[in-house]
């Protein structure tokens, strides 16, 4: 069908409130019609902090939930027991703005107002030794986590990459770039595993490959080169 034409469809997705609360929103029960003044549009799941939340992260491993905000305030939530399990509260200059786990959920990545992103580790929120960065002017706006990469991106328009320094616990900066001249909207870091004979290649394999995007409102996808990107060379 035509892209004008076609249905729109979307999974469940959760949404934070101003309110503090998250909501389930199924998207094939959405209303066209405006909605009162305070009605949530959605199923009320968790009343998480009595301000605004503005960063989300759902754990890959158990159903923990990241909940963080402005003000500072880092909580996780059992899901399954609606049970705040754990918490931590940054410094004032240091408002949470979004969060990213990695892929086997022992590492959760933070990104903050200021343009700062801090490492802690998952589900203790105890920040790693090598895990603090400040190399962004604008707000962090967006964090992607992979096996071994980190990349953000920031309202400076700029998206900046990290890499693992041998394990999990070492982190070190390696580039960034203004790739966007308006803000960026999406940002993308995974693996793509190239299927052999022999099946699908492990997390180790010569033949994966890792790809980092990001998508902007002056309607540009941009593709950066992981593998030729360096601190002396920059973002590829």
């Amino acid at each position: 069908e035509p892209f004008s034409q076609a249905p729109f469809t979307s999974p469940l997705f959760m949404a934070a409130t101003r309110s503090g609360t998250i909501v389930e929103v199924d998207p094939t029960k959405w209303e066209e019609r405006p909605k009162k003044e305070g009605e949530i549009q959605g199923r009320l799941i968790l009343s998480a902090q009595n301000g605004p939340v503005h960063a989300l992260a759902a754990s890959p491993i158990g159903n923990f939930l990241a909940v963080g905000s402005h003000s500072g305030l880092l909580q996780l939530w059992d899901m399954d027991k609606k049970q705040l399990v754990g918490e931590k509260k940054f410094e004032p200059k240091q408002s949470i703005s979004c969060a990213c786990y990695n892929p086997n959920g022992t590492l959760l990545a933070v990104g903050f107002t200021n343009g700062g992103m801090k490492v802690l580790r998952a589900p203790a929120l105890t920040e790693l030794a090598d895990g603090e960065f400040n190399n962004c002017k604008g707000c962090v706006t967006f964090i992607s986590f992979s096996r071994n990469c980190i990349a953000t991106a920031d309202a400076d328009r700029c998206v900046a990459l990290y890499k693992s320094a041998g394990t999990e616990n070492n982190w070190a900066f390696v580039a960034k770039y203004r790739s966007h001249t308006a803000p960026i909207t999406s940002l993308m870091l995974f693996t793509e595993t190239t299927t052999t004979n022999a099946g699908p290649a492990t997390a180790d394999a010569e033949d994966v490959d890792q790809r980092l995007l990001s998508v902007g409102e002056d309607r540009r996808m941009v593709e950066y080169d992981i593998r030729k990107s360096s601190l002396g060379g920059g973002l590829a």
